[in-house]
């Protein structure tokens, strides 16, 4: 955008819910109660905002001192890591008898093992009893051994998004009827775009200019979003902007994609984009232009890679981040399974730009301890074999574990800390059932089994009868299955299992 807007114009107040539960609770609440908690969000659910805004409201509170630790910069895994040593060993504390609130922002953005030491530090700072912790993740990562309690983002209601679209309207200086484009996305089928911020926020950016159909993936959406940024917004509000660099827009983008694919951390130097930038203008042979000045430009007209604080820069959101990053990878012709280093949402999202997915996403279940790139896939509707997908997540938890799994006489007991189900098609479903039964003697496949029956039964979908009466032949009626989900045990029998809808 052209100017700053202020979180406190466009912020509309985030409810949370337990997993799996209907209580609706505020961040006030949660405050208030002293409650440390891990707060889960999908990608642009407002993680960041929330904890940008909390910290804004609690710096004037006379009774807490707030501490905000954005994962994503860099040297911050370290800082917080000191911060929390220094809590411990008493040499930090609150002045009289204010009380710390330690927000930490983006666990899901560091490595593994930076996970396990925050994770350890983190259960340090709660038991000093100095204040309550507030962890920010994406949804479905994994998050062991932290003792707090779990929530989720709650969707945009119908009243929220109606707010968000007539306050970002008003940042945007633009007019649209807020009404009748909440229909319109409700009637075309995207009432995920409604309930979700930064997709509502692109899908304001597309209706204040030329554009008029709506795509229907994330993946899609960002490209349209990018194109109308970088193309179509100037044109379609008459603007026309001074500048003495002629280069047009195509290659603005060229330039932004390939800074973000170099970059090698999500908030970098002034001096190092400098020189990504010149790079890319030896390539176009342009002597002519300097690298500051085009990135300053780039800065003003798409407000995608802006600058932060003193002589940095970063990306306006980390999925424009990844997403541009995934876009130089593949249209470079480098992007290729055997040639993928490190699986995670980058590599992903190179992966939902390809037709077909399916070879990306089973090496990525095959190499990568972390679900989260397939799990990203799976955010963005990738292309692939669900047959070939199934078996992959079968042998992931056999080679990677991530699930437990017990048996006796009469009852069988299933966890796991790798849930995706929530977010599979009923195809891919119903591929793991077929999977599962093929070795009723695998653990592995008895897990993923049981853990996909339950998903299908919450959803009170329909399986083949064939397989029902596989399934009913190679484990009786009488067995009852205890399948722990989100903290959440979910009992029944194979036969309660079975009843599902057209089975």
């Amino acid at each position: 955008m052209d100017r700053p807007v202020s979180i406190a114009e466009i912020y509309q107040p985030t409810r949370l819910t337990r997993e799996r539960g209907d209580s609706v609770v505020t961040f006030d609440d949660l405050v208030r109660e002293r409650k440390s908690a891990i707060v889960f969000g999908r990608p642009g659910a407002g993680k960041t905002v929330l904890m940008h805004y909390v910290f804004m409201q609690l710096s004037s509170a006379k009774d807490r001192v707030p501490a905000l630790f954005t994962l994503r910069r860099t040297g911050a895994p370290e800082d917080l890591l000191r911060f929390i040593e220094h809590i411990v060993k008493r040499k930090l504390k609150p002045a009289g008898r204010k009380q710390f609130v330690l927000l930490v922002d983006g666990y899901d953005e560091v490595s593994l093992l930076q996970r396990k030491q925050i994770g350890e530090a983190l259960r340090e700072y709660q038991a000093s009893g100095i204040g309550p912790f507030f962890l920010t993740c994406r949804s479905y990562y994994p998050v062991d051994d932290i003792g707090a309690e779990y929530y989720s983002i709650a969707p945009f209601t119908q009243t929220d998004s109606l707010n968000f679209l007539k306050a970002f309207a008003k940042a945007y200086g633009t007019e649209f009827d807020a009404a009748m484009l909440l229909k319109e996305l409700s009637e075309r089928g995207f009432d995920d775009f409604v309930a979700h911020p930064l997709m509502l926020a692109l899908v304001c950016i597309l209706k204040a200019g030329s554009m008029r159909g709506l795509p229907r993936t994330t993946i899609g959406l960002l490209r349209r979003a990018v194109d109308t940024l970088t193309f179509r917004w100037d044109e379609s509000k008459g603007v026309a902007r001074d500048t003495k660099i002629t280069l047009d827009g195509d290659d603005r983008v060229r330039c932004m994609m390939r800074v973000a694919y170099l970059m090698k951390e999500y908030v970098e130097s002034d001096a190092a984009v400098q020189n990504l930038t010149a790079d890319y203008l030896k390539l176009l042979q342009r002597p002519d232009i300097v690298p500051a000045k085009l990135l300053t430009e780039i800065a003003q007209w798409y407000g995608m890679l802006i600058p932060v604080a003193d002589d940095f820069w970063t990306f306006a959101h980390r999925t424009v981040h990844d997403y541009l990053a995934a876009r130089s990878w593949v249209e470079s012709g480098t992007y290729a399974s055997a040639r993928v280093n490190t699986w995670n949402a980058r590599a992903a999202y190179a992966a939902c730009l390809l037709p077909d997915a399916t070879a990306f996403v089973v090496r990525a279940l095959n190499v990568s301890p972390d679900m989260a790139p397939f799990i990203e896939c799976l955010y963005n509707n990738a292309r692939f074999d669900v047959r070939d997908v199934a078996a992959a997540v079968v042998q992931h938890y056999r080679a990677h574990g991530g699930y437990s799994y017990s048996e006796d006489d009469s009852i069988t007991s299933v966890e796991t800390g790798k849930d995706f189900f929530r977010l599979a098609s009923e195809q891919l479903l119903l591929a793991l059932v077929a999977e599962g039964v093929r070795y009723p003697t695998s653990q592995p496949h008895k897990a993923t089994l049981f853990l996909t029956l339950d998903e299908l039964k919450c959803r009170e979908a329909s399986i083949p009868v064939d397989i029902s009466a596989t399934l009913a032949s190679k484990f009786g009626d009488g067995r009852t299955f205890q399948i722990r989900r989100f903290d959440e045990i979910h009992s029944s029998t194979i036969h309660a299992l079975l009843r599902l809808r057209g089975a």
